[in-house]
């Protein structure tokens, strides 16, 4: 009927407001990982993840839309990567922990302590359906040999998505994963060759 073919018109142009005004909101959700299912043994070995610096200064900013306008962060990005990297690190079989100092860390006992900074976390709208978002951590590992190893990582994330508000937070979430992954079984490696 005319009746029912109006309210689907209705229906229609709401559904598409809502996805529109949805995909203009320049805040993106910084998902944090949910705590690894298991807690490491007794005899895993303690590892210290010091709260990564931030190398582009104070420009809170993690990226750019469409329209020129700034993607901002709901959380803190310093926090937000360093505690992915230790919930990585704990998937790996480490215990894993934080600290926002070395000092701290050292007064807690920790003997191997991995510092580091994060030299960019960028997520880049080309359009309401294309995203792409690239991270680069250096990370710096010191046990009480000293420091025995500095590695660069990097990585890139380009995707085509449905038009939600959520989608700038999931490119974001799953570049996070690929970073934190790839940092973990890196350290794991180097000090369980």
């Amino acid at each position: 009927t005319e009746e029912d073919d109006m309210k689907r018109s209705v229906l229609s142009a709401l559904l598409l407001c809502l996805l529109l005004s949805g995909c203009a909101k320049n805040t993106v959700r910084l998902a944090y990982p949910e705590e690894a299912p298991s807690v490491p043994s007794a005899a895993a070995p303690r590892i210290c993840v010091v709260r990564l610096a931030q190398a582009w200064g104070g420009d809170p900013s993690v990226g750019v839309r469409e329209d020129g306008s700034q993607f901002m962060p709901d959380s803190d990005v310093q926090d937000w990567l360093t505690h992915s990297l230790a919930v990585a690190l704990t998937r790996q079989g480490l215990n894993a922990g934080t600290s926002y100092s070395e000092s701290a860390a050292r007064a807690a006992g920790c003997t191997t302590i991995l510092t580091g900074e994060i030299q960019q976390v960028r997520l880049t709208e080309h359009s309401m359906t294309s995203y792409e978002s690239s991270m680069r951590v250096v990370l710096n590992l010191d046990t009480p040999k000293g420091r025995i190893w500095k590695n660069s990582f990097s990585s890139g994330v380009t995707r085509t998505v449905v038009p939600l508000s959520s989608a700038p937070d999931g490119v974001l979430t799953e570049n996070m994963k690929d970073i934190t992954d790839s940092m973990a079984r890196a350290v794991k490696e180097k000090l369980y060759p």
